[in-house]
């Protein structure tokens, strides 16, 4: 499967910063920290931001994309942006984790970062604050019913239902 990208910051056209997995078996693509309200996060102006605990910032990740563009209509792609686990350490994490990226959606890739603990955290230009995971959709018909058709041992049993521990 392809995917259409489009670069929204040049720096991101180098090898070692072009959105990529990790290592072979990486389930997802990280994103960097390419702009901050809409600024490049560059220079010496920007060469870090700190981030107050209980602060919370929008960051561009310089990059948009068509994950309708892989060319099958019957198939439909959706990409789930997922914090990274090294940052939650340090209290860093998104606000609306896991954000969602519909198939229409072509603007660029805003993380909605939030400092959840308890010490200034120092954002740098480019670093890798989360991580995007591609994932199929299904997209079934709903039908209205009185009763399900099949019976469950847990019903509709909710929380803790199935035990504590």
């Amino acid at each position: 499967m392809n995917l259409e990208i489009r670069l929204l910051d040049a720096r991101l056209d180098r090898i070692d910063l072009f959105p990529r997995y990790a290592t072979p078996e990486a389930a997802a693509i990280d994103l960097r920290a390419c702009s901050f309200n809409g600024v490049l996060l560059d220079g010496d102006e920007w060469t870090a931001r700190i981030i107050r605990p209980g602060e919370r910032i929008k960051i561009g990740t310089g990059i948009a994309l068509d994950l309708g563009s892989h060319g099958d209509e019957n198939q439909h792609v959706a990409g789930l942006i997922l914090p990274r686990s090294g940052l939650g350490a340090f209290g860093i994490t998104l606000g609306n984790a896991p954000g969602l990226l519909d198939a229409d959606y072509q603007g660029e890739i805003t993380l909605a970062l939030w400092n959840s603990g308890e010490h200034e955290y120092i954002l740098r230009p480019l670093d890798r604050l989360a991580q995007l995971l591609f994932v199929p959709i299904l997209r079934p018909q709903l039908s209205v019913v009185s009763a399900f058709s099949r019976h469950t041992i847990r019903g509709d049993g909710g929380f803790g239902s199935t035990g504590m521990a």
